[in-house]
């Protein structure tokens, strides 16, 4: 009973620009889920208000991770809107090999230990290399996103997950229970564009 009346507690005390701004983060996943490139939209303008309250609030690396998130905002528009006049309905959905992702890994788990480093020296973080994981593979699973890359469904989960036990230890409740629902909307996410990717080999044969 503690944790949800910390939630309402947390919700309460939220400005409308945040609530904005949370609501719309939902329907850009929810969409994002439902292959619909409208997905964008939500995406850029609840990162553009994330972004105005983290500077307002002096979060200043957190203002640029939204900035970042912004931009590939108008990117994944621009790629998916292009992989529509390829296909009738939707861009087409492709995966990636074992080897391309554990390059991926290989890059973000060195990036992570530059940025714990950076984290833990001048931000003061409690959570050093758990930030800088959530942080690094955040970006990463952004890109595979506007990519239609299947898999980054998968990142979205785990950074997911980790984000749970990050905000929890932070004591911040209505955002671990907004990435409870995340890692759902991320599980739900995996199997359509699974299914969609599937339908499309189909139709290639």
């Amino acid at each position: 009973m503690d944790f949800f009346r910390h939630i309402v507690s947390d919700f309460q005390s939220f400005t409308i620009l945040e609530i904005i701004a949370v609501v719309f983060a939902l329907i850009y996943v929810i969409l994002a889920w439902k292959e619909k490139i409208a997905c964008w939209v939500f995406g850029i303008i609840s990162s553009f208000i994330f972004m105005y309250i983290s500077f307002k609030v002096n979060y200043k690396l957190e203002a640029f991770l939204y900035l970042f998130y912004v931009l590939m905002g108008f990117y994944g528009w621009y790629e998916w809107a292009k992989g529509l006049k390829k296909v009738e309905e939707k861009a087409v959905i492709s995966t990636w090999n074992s080897k391309k992702h554990l390059l991926i890994l290989i890059f973000g788990l060195i990036s992570c230990i530059i940025l714990a480093y950076i984290f833990d020296k001048y931000l003061n973080s409690s959570l050093p290399y758990l930030d800088a994981v959530t942080t690094v593979f955040a970006i990463i699973a952004t890109w595979m996103t506007t990519r239609k890359i299947l898999e980054n469904w998968i990142y979205w989960i785990i950074i997911d997950v980790l984000s749970i036990y990050l905000y929890l230890h932070k004591d911040l409740y209505f955002a671990s229970a907004l990435y409870i629902i995340y890692v759902f909307i991320a599980a739900a996410g995996y199997y359509t564009w699974l299914n969609s990717y599937n339908r499309s080999k189909e139709l290639l044969k």
